[in-house]
């Protein structure tokens, strides 16, 4: 009897364990089928709202986009009737020193090792990253196949990835085993 009981006990856990697991999978594959649908959306919104944008910019005779003296770049994301245009402008507030990165890095106080390696990171900023750079050393990939090199996207580039082996060992950047992606 107590063993067609710890067989049945068996069997139960069984048949609960595969309903989990064929749940999550089709809730997994929805959610999947979700978040494709509005990365569609975003992206067919993005190409309008851009198409505006350069409309007005021209209408008005400004560049859709501007690097600034600082090298922060300004650009014209859309315009919103009722409220007027909308600018994204890039910043990068000395982030390496400001959350303690070197803590999780080999050697650091948490003990976890961690250096970036195995990891792709993406970058979406103001233009080209400078790809001959001697810190990113065959690390970066330019998705979008951008030209036009922007001095910011290079040192969030470098925030992010430099190996501290070019120019100037103090630039190391919080994941600086890692790859990067582009955009």
């Amino acid at each position: 009897m107590k063993k067609i009981l710890n067989m049945g006990v068996i069997l139960a856990l069984l048949f609960v364990t595969s309903e989990i697991a064929a749940q999550s999978d089709i809730a997994l594959a929805t959610r999947a089928a979700k978040l494709q649908s509005l990365s569609e959306k975003l992206k067919q919104r993005d190409h309008k709202e851009r198409q505006q944008a350069q409309v007005w910019a021209d209408h008005i005779g400004i560049p859709l986009r501007r690097e600034l003296p600082n090298g922060k770049v300004l650009e014209l994301q859309r315009f919103t009737p009722g409220k007027g245009p909308v600018f994204y402008i890039t910043n990068n507030i000395s982030a390496a020193d400001t959350v303690s990165t070197d803590e999780v890095w080999p050697g650091g106080s948490a003990g976890l090792l961690l250096d970036g390696g195995g990891m792709t990171i993406g970058e979406w900023d103001a233009g080209a990253v400078y790809a001959d750079h001697p810190d990113l050393s065959d690390r970066l990939t330019q998705v979008d196949g951008a030209t036009a090199i922007s001095n910011h996207s290079t040192h969030v580039a470098g925030t992010l990835i430099a190996s501290g082996d070019g120019i100037r060992t103090d630039t190391r950047g919080m994941a600086y085993a890692g790859l990067l992606n582009a955009y």
